[in-house]
């Protein structure tokens, strides 16, 4: 039943039914949202106001009334703020809401990271999803949850895949990670039950705070969520190490080539669906293995489907927000490669890259974002926050296209205090 449901939900005649009627009975039954309603007439002025300051910025069209403050990243951040364990944030509904509008509340972002949408440990429990080691089943209840890296693709299975291609996957790579649909009968029948349950609760959830928050006047563009093929790969089929040898074979190295290519099509229609689902234009974006790549090898095995990737997605109206992670200076030129009318509705989220080099190679070509250090965030002062971000104003502001973050979002253990003097920072010198 699991491994039907992606196909189905990609044909527009069954999603756009289902989304209708997820939202209908969310606007019926939450209460927050009824709560609010007054609200959102009244926040509506900063909400626009927000909205515009950060389109202005990703689009280039017109420099922004100030540099906009933004959240980043993935992070656990608000459970730490509101002294929660990362557990509670992904299992109680309930206190993941609380922690996150208290963090909206406390750090007035000009647009915050929907890091309830990190609330998935009820949902991945039910699918016994062993892709991800989760918070208080899998690992201490306040680490950030984690890949779990094994070899899902075996040596002996790389002849499989490229013959059986999709059918393999879902009958051989899926229950290796999801442990759900390795069972049968009665198991999987209530397992899958359970599942949709669950899944139906998250997305209620989701939604409903997604509407609070526009009574309230927090914004936030982000609502996808996309990998490259290669990382797909590294992080799902083969380990990171196990992919760096399959790529000084050439037998191999073609096999990972040609799977990129077949799975590229495949991907970009389920990340639209979920860009569908929630109505936001914004899809988190991070390559988390480009780092590895050397330039001869991110343009053979990583950039070309990339590259299509991120055009299909503006394509379809979606804003790309590429977060390249560790310092991939030296990979950056590429994105010069696509048109302006592409990478103006992109944006680069610069994690341990030289941002000044970023900045030379992308400017007027695509907005960027970051790097305050993440341990500036964690262990420095107010005043070394401060320093950093002059450093970057004076680079970057000029001429718009930049937006003040953390390197990759606000980190879990960054200090209240270091939030606070960066969005001080922003308010105080940020204006054109």
């Amino acid at each position: 039943m699991l491994e039907k449901i992606v196909p189905l939900l990609q044909k527009p005649g069954i999603i756009d039914p289902l989304l209708k009627l997820v939202r209908s009975a969310n606007a019926r039954l939450d209460l927050n949202k009824v709560r609010y309603r007054g609200g959102k007439a009244r926040m509506s002025q900063l909400l626009a106001a927000r909205e515009r300051r950060v389109m202005d910025a990703i689009t280039l069209r017109r420099e922004p009334d100030r540099v906009p403050v933004i959240g980043g990243g993935v992070n656990f951040f608000p459970a730490k703020h509101a002294g929660i364990s990362v557990a509670d944030f992904m299992f109680d509904p309930a206190k993941m809401r609380r922690a996150y509008f208290k963090t909206c509340m406390d750090f007035p972002l000009d647009t915050s990271f929907p890091s309830f949408l990190l609330a998935i440990g009820r949902v991945a429990t039910a699918a016994k999803l062993s892709v991800l080691k989760i918070p208080g089943r899998d690992i201490d209840a306040n680490s950030s949850y984690q890949y779990n890296e094994v070899d899902r693709l075996r040596d002996d299975e790389w002849e499989s895949i490229a013959r059986g291609g999709v059918p393999f996957v879902v009958g051989t790579i899926l229950p290796r990670m999801v442990e759900l649909l390795a069972e049968h009968g009665a198991a999987r029948l209530a397992g899958e039950t359970r599942v949709a349950l669950e899944l139906a609760r998250f997305l209620a959830t989701s939604m409903g705070i997604m509407g609070e928050m526009e009574g309230q006047g927090i914004y936030n563009f982000l609502g996808g969520f996309a990998f490259p093929p290669f990382d797909v790969m590294s992080l799902v089929f083969r380990t990171l190490p196990s992919l760096t040898r399959d790529l000084m074979r050439k037998q191999t190295r073609e096999h990972v080539v040609q799977l990129c290519e077949r799975m590229n099509p495949w991907l970009i229609r389920i990340y639209l669906t979920i860009a569908k689902a929630t109505g936001l234009p914004g899809v988190f974006f991070p390559s988390e293995r480009a780092f590895s790549l050397s330039p001869r090898q991110f343009e053979q095995y990583y950039w070309p489907t990339l590259k299509q990737m991120i055009v299909a997605l503006v394509d379809a109206g979606l804003i790309p927000f590429l977060e390249w992670e560790a310092d991939t200076t030296h990979l950056v030129p590429f994105l010069k490669e696509i048109p302006r009318r592409i990478s103006r509705r992109c944006v680069f989220n610069c994690d341990a890259s030289d941002i000044l080099e970023v900045h030379k190679i992308l400017d007027g070509h695509m907005a960027i974002t970051g790097n305050i250090p993440l341990s500036t965030m964690c262990i420095g002062t107010p005043h070394d926050v401060e320093k950093y971000c002059a450093k970057l104003f004076e680079a970057l502001k000029p001429g718009g296209g930049y937006m003040l973050c953390p390197a990759l979002g606000i980190p879990d253990e960054a200090r209240p205090e270091n939030v606070h003097a960066m969005i001080r920072y922003a308010w105080e010198h940020g204006r054109y």
